[in-house]
C-alpha cells in the first residue's frame, strides 16, 4: 500500500519521527533514574561521613569505645544498603502500575451481552426464525442502523440479503448471533426469544461464513477443527472437501499440519474463505449465514463451490448476504434492505416484476455482464 501510493519518504520520516520520539523518553528516563539513585548514593555518603566524624569525636571523647563505633558504622552501611535498592525498585514499580491499569481497565468492562438468569438450553433447532418490530442503534451513534424489521423464516429456508452498502444486512445478522442486542423487538429461533437461551447453546447451532475470514496461528487442521475440538479426521476431511480446499490442503507438504500463520498470512483471499466455511461446515449448523462468502473466489471455484453449497442448504435455514442477484435469485425469500429498512421482499420473481431497489440492481447488473 505504501509503494503503490509512493509514499515511502513520508513514512521514513515517521518512522525517524517516531524513534526520536522513543529515544528521548528512553534518555529522560535514565536521567530520572540515574538522579534519583545519585541522589540516594548522596544521602549514603553524607550519612556515613557524619556517622564517622561524630562517632570519632565520642571517642576522642572516651564516650564510646573504638569497638561500638565500628558496630554501629557496620550497621548503618547495612540500612543504607536496602534504601538505594528500593530507589531503584521505583522504576520498575512504576511501569507494572502502569500496564496493571490497562490491564484492569480491560477487565472491568461491563460484559453487555450474557446470559439471562433463567437462560435454558437448545437441544435441537429446527430453524425457524422470527424478527418481531426489531431496532437497532449502535452505542454512540444517533442513527438507527436497524429500523423496525418484521419477518418469519420457517425451517429449511434460504434468505437472500441484498441492498447497497450499510443498508443493514451485517447488522442484522449479527443480531442472530447476539453479537448485539436490538435496542427494541424480539428474535425468536423455534418459538424461544434468544435473550433466553444460553449464548454457548444458541451459537453452537448458527453457523457463520464471514466476509473476511477470521483464521488463528496454528495448524489448517486446528483452525478447522476450531468450533468442533472432538471432530476426527474424517470428518476435518469431509468438511474441507464440501468447502472445495482439499486439493490444494494435500498439495502442501505437510497437508493439513501445514502450519498457516497469525490471521492465514500464508495464504490467498479465497483460500481464506473456503477455510472458514469448512470451519463453520463442521460444527453442521442448523442455520448457516453467508456474509458474502464468495465474494474472494474465482469464477470457475465459486460455481463448482455453490453446487455444492445447494445441497448443504437444502436442509437447514440459510441467510446469505450478496452483492451478486445471480446469488440471491434462487433463494426462496429475499429480503431487499435500505437505510435500515426491509423495503421490498418476495422471490426473484415477484421483485422483478416491480419497479424497485432489486430490479434496477438486477438491470444494472445484467448490463455490466
Amino acid at each position: 500500500m505504501i509503494k503503490s501510493f509512493a509514499q515511502e519518504h513520508f513514512e521514513i520520516k515517521q518512522f525517524f519521527r517516531k524513534a526520536a520520539e522513543f529515544i528521548r523518553l528512553i534518555m529522560k528516563n535514565a536521567l530520572l533514574n540515574n538522579t534519583l539513585s545519585a541522589f540516594a548514593t548522596m544521602i549514603s555518603g553524607v550519612g556515613t561521613a557524619v556517622v564517622l566524624w561524630y562517632g570519632a569525636l565520642q571517642v576522642k571523647a572516651e564516650n564510646m569505645s573504638l569497638g561500638s563505633l565500628l558496630y554501629f558504622y557496620s550497621s548503618v552501611g547495612v540500612l543504607f544498603s536496602p534504601l538505594i535498592t528500593l530507589t531503584n525498585m521505583n522504576v520498575i514499580t512504576q511501569r507494572l502500575l502502569t500496564v496493571l491499569g490497562r490491564v484492569f481497565s480491560i477487565l472491568d468492562e461491563e460484559v453487555t451481552i450474557k446470559d439471562s438468569e433463567n437462560a435454558v438450553d437448545l437441544a435441537e433447532v429446527n430453524g425457524a426464525v422470527s424478527f418481531r418490530h426489531v431496532w437497532l442503534k449502535y452505542e454512540g451513534s444517533d442513527e438507527y442502523a436497524l429500523k423496525d424489521i418484521n419477518f418469519d423464516v420457517p425451517p429449511g429456508c434460504t434468505v437472500s440479503l441484498v441492498g447497497p452498502s450499510g443498508a443493514g444486512k451485517s447488522s442484522l445478522v449479527n443480531l442472530l448471533l447476539r453479537l448485539y442486542d436490538p435496542t427494541e423487538g424480539d428474535i425468536l429461533i423455534d418459538g424461544h426469544n434468544i435473550k433466553d437461551v444460553k449464548l454457548t447453546s444458541l451459537r453452537s447451532h448458527i453457523g457463520l461464513v464471514p466476509q473476511e475470514a477470521i483464521l488463528f496461528s496454528g495448524t489448517i487442521a486446528q483452525n478447522i477443527r476450531y468450533g468442533r475440538f472432538d471432530a476426527t479426521p474424517q470428518q476435518v476431511i469431509n468438511a474441507a472437501k464440501t468447502a472445495e480446499i482439499h486439493d490444494f490442503i494435500c498439495s502442501l507438504p505437510e497437508k493439513y499440519e501445514t502450519q498457516i500463520g497469525e490471521r492465514g498470512m500464508s495464504l490467498s483471499g479465497g483460500q481464506k474463505q473456503r477455510l472458514a466455511l469448512a470451519m463453520a461446515l463442521l460444527t453442521d449448523p442448523a442455520i448457516l449465514i453467508l456474509d458474502d462468502s464468495t465474494s474472494a473466489l474465482d469464477a470457475e471455484t465459486e460455481t463448482r463451490l455453490w453446487a455444492t453449497l445447494n445441497r448443504i442448504m437444502a436442509n437447514r435455514t440459510c441467510f446469505v448476504i450478496t452483492h451478486r442477484i445471480s446469488t440471491a435469485m434462487s433463494a426462496q425469500l429475499i429480503l431487499v434492505l435500505d437505510k435500515g429498512r426491509i423495503v421490498e421482499r418476495g422471490t426473484h420473481e415477484e421483485l422483478i416484476a416491480r419497479s424497485g431497489i432489486y430490479r434496477r440492481l438486477f438491470e444494472q447488473q445484467r448490463t455490466a455482464a
